[in-house]
């Protein structure tokens, strides 16, 4: 299903990283959950969490932070460092 998704971790009130899929973005509350319950919070074990969900696929699924990312795509757009 083509349907868009995000997931964020935040702390102290700041996003520290998200998760965003081009399909299938209804997995994210099921990413969510495995996020919370596992206690992850590295880009590594979030992105590898995502695929385990269903929550996007390689070409789509970007995983972030400020100083590190994961896509196994083209070049990240500059757009998604902006907005962390």
């Amino acid at each position: 299903m083509l349907t868009q998704g995000l997931v964020t971790i935040t702390g102290n009130g700041k996003t520290v990283l998200k998760a965003v899929c081009g399909c299938n973005g209804h997995s994210a509350e099921l990413l969510a959950r495995l996020i919370h319950e596992r206690c992850l919070s590295t880009v590594n074990e979030v992105y590898n969490a995502a695929l385990m969900a269903e929550f996007g696929c390689p070409a789509c699924l970007v995983v972030f932070t400020k100083s590190e990312a994961r896509y196994d795509g083209k070049e990240i757009p500059k757009l998604y460092w902006k907005t962390l």
